[in-house]
């Protein structure tokens, strides 16, 4: 059998493309709707009021429309914009660990407005093997982003930043999640922006913490 040239391989047609889009839209409703652990193939094609082959016909399987998805529509905060910190913010943030810190509280808010990767977060958090691919994909992503701003912005070597990465990316997941569900935590209502506000507070304090001690350490080991 001969193999199939890059010439001969036609572009996808008009038609195509729209239903693909299509399939794509239910999907992320049907996401935002009933949960990763709910949706299926039927619930899909249904939403979409398209034949159910189409779905395997242009992407294989449920785990193949997942990793489109994330492929086609960005989903981690800033992908699109650019940066998860704005210019106004660089500008003002000369210390280096400033930096750090917007970069990840506007990740934070950036992620509680998006409801789709919540909710693949939430399957990959709780050891979904249902997408499994389309998850790692996703966390490869945003690994991939924060490291691209990171360069943009000229952070120091000395900056641990798979330690700040490590310690405030499950933090910031869990804040989001439970923001999401409407479910309050100790006093802080996460679905209301005050309530929000104060946790995302919280955070950047604690950021400021262990830039403080990181500095210290910093300091002691250039006296010696």
């Amino acid at each position: 059998m001969r193999p199939v040239s890059a010439a001969a391989v036609k572009p996808k047609s008009s038609k195509r493309q729209k239903s693909e889009e299509v399939i794509l839209d239910a999907f992320e409703r049907t996401l935002i709707r009933d949960g990763l652990h709910k949706i299926g193939v039927n619930a899909v094609m249904r939403e979409a009021g398209l034949a159910k082959p189409l779905l395997y016909d242009y992407f294989d399987d449920l785990n193949g429309l997942a990793k489109a998805w994330v492929a086609r529509r960005g989903i981690w905060p800033g992908q699109h914009e650019g940066s998860f910190m704005s210019d106004e913010d660089r500008k003002r943030n000369r210390d280096p660990y400033d930096q750090l810190k917007s970069l990840l509280v506007g990740f934070a808010n950036g992620l509680r407005g998006n409801p789709v990767a919540l909710e693949l977060l939430a399957a990959d958090l709780t050891g979904s093997r249902l997408l499994g691919d389309a998850l790692s994909d996703l966390r490869q992503k945003w690994r991939d982003n924060l490291e691209m701003q990171i360069s943009q912005d000229s952070l120091p070597e000395e900056i641990d930043i798979e330690k700040f990465i490590t310690i405030f990316y499950p933090a910031i997941v869990y804040l989001c999640l439970r923001s999401r569900r409407g479910e309050p935590l100790g006093t802080m209502d996460l679905s209301q922006d005050e309530g929000w506000q104060k946790a995302t507070g919280i955070i950047a304090r604690a950021i400021d913490d262990l830039a403080a001690f990181e500095k210290m350490k910093t300091m002691l080991s250039v006296d010696e």
